[in-house]
Order: structure tokens, then C-alpha cells, then sequence
């Protein structure tokens, strides 16, 4: 069994992807498999990931018609080998040792979920500008330390304004997915 599966949606993708599998690649923690689903992109983004593919053992691309994030991360859940599953979009960046400490976290408080926080990045000056608020979107304001049930978390999560229901702002243990048969919506996009 991989540590954590790491799966990445891509449609159209091409001016991000190599630099989102690069942050992945870095990862202090061992064990990774990164699970990219092609979602019938048509800027080449299925060339750059065959060729990472070809060159990292740990890279496993899937191929489909375009069918949305929804299709294609029920997909890469049923081929994950990861004791945990992290989803992120083709266009995030994560630090070196963000698999690491999330999976130290799980594994010494037993945890089904982690909800963090992320911050949001501008592609140039002119967008950092004009949607400057965004930068702290994806920040919870409430202090979180305790081991929760998920009512609990909700409730707490909900009371604070910090409920933000992006899968790529959670860790979640594969076999509460498989236990309690959850998934994405799908032909949904939010």
C-alpha cells in the first residue's frame, strides 16, 4: 500500500500541469503515486503527461473524454493504492513538505479527514490587483486543534464561516471513502 495517492484532474492543463507534477514530484514524504486523469484535453496536455509518466514510476495517467472533475476523481479513486488521498487541481502548487506533515498528523491522531487551509496565488500583477481579496480565500480564521467528529467539525466549521468544501483543502483517509461509499457528484462542476 502507496502512503498517499495523490490525484490531479487535467483539462487543458498544458501551461500548468508540468510545474503542479514538479511541486509533487518534490515531496519529502516517500511512497506517493500521483493519479492524473486526462479529461479529453486538447492543448497537448496528455503529451506532458505520458512523458512524466514515461520517466517517474510513480506517475499512473488515466485517459478519458471530457467528462469533468467530478468523472475523473471517482475514477482515480477506484485505482488509488494510497492509505490517504489527496485531490488538487492541475493548476495548484504545493510545498516540499506538505504530504509529509499531513500524513505525520493522520497518522499520530488516527484521523479520517484533515481540513487545512491554502493560500491563493496571482498569475500576474494585474490580477493581483484587481482580486487582491482572494489571496486569503482559502484561510480559516478559527483555531482547530482538537480531534472532532465530523457533526462536531461541521458545526464548528459552519459557526466560524470557515466551511470550504474544496477537495483540495482535505486529506482524507481511502478507506472511509470505500466504507462509507462516498463520491463526487458527477457532470457537476461545483
Amino acid at each position: 500500500m502507496k502512503k498517499v495517492s495523490i490525484i490531479v484532474p487535467v483539462f487543458n492543463a498544458g501551461e500548468y500541469i508540468e510545474e503542479c507534477l514538479n511541486a509533487i514530484l518534490n515531496q519529502s514524504l516517500d511512497d506517493i503515486e500521483i493519479i492524473c486523469v486526462n479529461d479529453g484535453s486538447i492543448d497537448g496536455s496528455l503529451e506532458i503527461l505520458r512523458k512524466y509518466e514515461k520517466e517517474h514510476d510513480n506517475i499512473k495517467v488515466l485517459d478519458q473524454v471530457n467528462q469533468g472533475p467530478s468523472v475523473s476523481r471517482n475514477r482515480a479513486f477506484d485505482v488509488a493504492e494510497g492509505k490517504y488521498i489527496y485531490c488538487m487541481d492541475s493548476d495548484d502548487l504545493i510545498t516540499s513538505h506538505m504530504m509529509e506533515e499531513l500524513w505525520n498528523i493522520c497518522e499520530e491522531k488516527n484521523l479520517d479527514i484533515l481540513y487545512f487551509s491554502g493560500t491563493s496565488f496571482y498569475e500576474n500583477e494585474e490580477l493581483e490587483k484587481t482580486h487582491s481579496a482572494f489571496v486569503n480565500s482559502y484561510h480559516r480564521k478559527g483555531e482547530y486543534t482538537k480531534v472532532l467528529s465530523g457533526p462536531e467539525l461541521f458545526s464548528k466549521l459552519h459557526d466560524n464561516e470557515d466551511y470550504y468544501p474544496s477537495p483540495c483543502l482535505q486529506f482524507i483517509r481511502k478507506g472511509l471513502l470505500e466504507e462509507t461509499g462516498i463520491r463526487f457528484q458527477e457532470h457537476i462542476i461545483h
